[in-house]
């Protein structure tokens, strides 16, 4: 622990210059020491170590060492695990030093505000408690995480149902609170990958790989979850919870609204691991659901530009909507089990309320299930088993004829569309997202159905 004549000869330095903020700081595990000063010739020991200290504030730049505006730069080393409690006037940043693997062993940060943590790793230790979370945020505001890489352990594979259980971190990134950016992070073997609620959060470009229940989980209004990819579903563990790439959920008397979930990628399986088929069965936990809603009432959710390649019926399932629309999605079946056919599906509330001004177009899905009050057009399926209303424009259509590839005996699929595919042009400019999945102007020329533009 940084010793007592040690904190406060350093006090006396940072009153002295206070007028030079921001500052750099240094922590360093191998070649730091508690007797440091933080300077990058003297380095602290850890993060843990400093946390504790009380040498960091935040909201009053007459006491503490570190304040608002400054950079705490972490070396390679076990940083241990780290408690937070700050509300600070602006940013303080937490990052690795360039060309260093700082790593934490948990965060736990409580009723604070403007904390940035980019580039660490965050491993489970050894020894966890069940339910054990690798960063979680409570009560907390204007908060982001970057670049970060989280994991239960390096190589899951050889893991058997107990070690999911007892060794398995349960959330990767928790966030409860408002105004949160949780971007670029690197999950894998993890139970579930991001949960967050509260208001006014950013979920944009983190890929979760390997997991065993949900990508991302959201209660949150204001809220964005875009140009994620969450792939590989290990479905042999069985928990008893039905597992979903990207799920949002209320209780019936909160109304959840302003929600954007776009050009995500919900991939069941890529083949990468032998544990998990290319072609799941279908079957059990088996399955994994796309994007969903099923609790709670919605209001101004936009479902665009997705691409779901799932294992159940739910491809695309969402409940309790009003003022609403899902356009240019792509959502195909991955399993082997003859009796499941997923679905773009919108359907009344668990509380019985029909949808309300809910628009479904420009999808391609393996079938569609929607409410008599939805309106739908400009779709394609790729079987005959549909329950929709408006048949003018809404297509069927061999899948061979759609994609670039299609074989899903063998789990491999191209989702571009095909030279003369009859999704090319086929759809409508109203409602339609201007890019596509990977960016490519979608409204410039005529439109396309589905989640990805034609080359031309």
């Amino acid at each position: 622990m940084l010793t007592r004549l040690t904190l406060l000869s350093l006090l006396v330095h940072a009153s002295l210059a206070v007028a030079d903020s921001p500052k750099s700081w240094y922590i360093d595990p191998i070649e730091g020491s508690s007797a440091g000063n933080g300077t990058k010739a003297l380095p602290w020991k850890s993060l843990a170590e400093v946390a504790s200290s009380g040498v960091i504030n935040g909201t009053n730049a007459a006491e503490g060492i570190i304040h608002a505006s400054d950079t705490i730069y972490l070396c390679s080393g076990n940083h241990g695990s780290v408690s937070l409690n700050s509300v600070n006037t602006d940013f303080i940043t937490i990052q690795a030093a360039p060309s260093n693997i700082p790593i934490l062993a948990g965060l736990i940060v409580r009723d604070s505000a403007k904390w940035i943590f980019r580039g660490l790793t965050f491993i489970t230790p050894d020894a966890v408690p069940q339910f054990f979370i690798l960063a979680n945020v409570e009560r907390s505001e204007n908060i982001v995480f970057d670049q970060n890489v989280l994991f239960s352990v390096s190589d899951a594979t050889s893991w058997t149902d107990q070690n999911w259980r007892t060794s398995a971190a349960w959330i990767a990134i928790s966030f409860q609170g408002s105004k949160a950016t949780i971007s670029r992070n690197t999950i894998s073997n993890v139970l579930n990958g991001i949960s967050v609620s509260g208001d006014d959060i950013d979920v944009d470009s983190n890929s979760v790989d390997y997991f065993a229940d949900d990508g991302i989980d959201f209660t949150s209004s204001n809220t964005t979850i875009r140009r994620n990819k969450i792939t590989n579903h290990y479905g042999h563990f069985t928990n008893g919870n039905h597992d979903d790439g990207i799920q949002g959920w209320s209780f019936e008397k909160n109304v959840v609204q302003n929600i954007i979930i776009d050009s995500n990628q919900v991939l069941c399986s890529t083949g990468k691991y032998s544990t998990i088929p290319a072609v799941p069965t279908g079957i059990g936990e088996d399955t994994l659901q796309g994007i969903s809603i099923f609790d709670g009432r919605w209001s101004n959710v936009v479902v665009t530009n997705n691409i779901v390649t799932c294992a159940a019926f739910h491809g695309i399932g969402m409940y309790g909507l009003e003022k609403s629309r899902v356009c240019n999605n792509t959502v195909i079946k991955q399993d082997s089990n003859v009796q499941i056919t997923p679905w773009i599906g919108v359907f009344k509330s668990k509380a019985g309320a029909a949808p309300v001004n809910v628009t479904v177009r420009n999808n391609i899905a393996s079938s569609f299930s929607l409410h008599p009050n939805v309106v739908n057009d400009h779709n394609v399926a790729l079987t005959n088993n549909n329950v929709w209303n408006q048949k003018t424009t809404n297509l069927v259509a061999d899948p061979q004829k759609v994609f670039a590839l299609h074989d899903p005996v063998a789990g491999r699929f191209d989702l571009r569309l095909a030279p003369r595919s009859p999704a090319i042009g086929s759809g409508t400019s109203a409602g339609a997202p201007e890019l596509d999945v990977f960016g490519v102007n979608r409204i410039a020329r005529s439109t396309d159905i589905g989640a990805v533009a034609a080359q031309r």
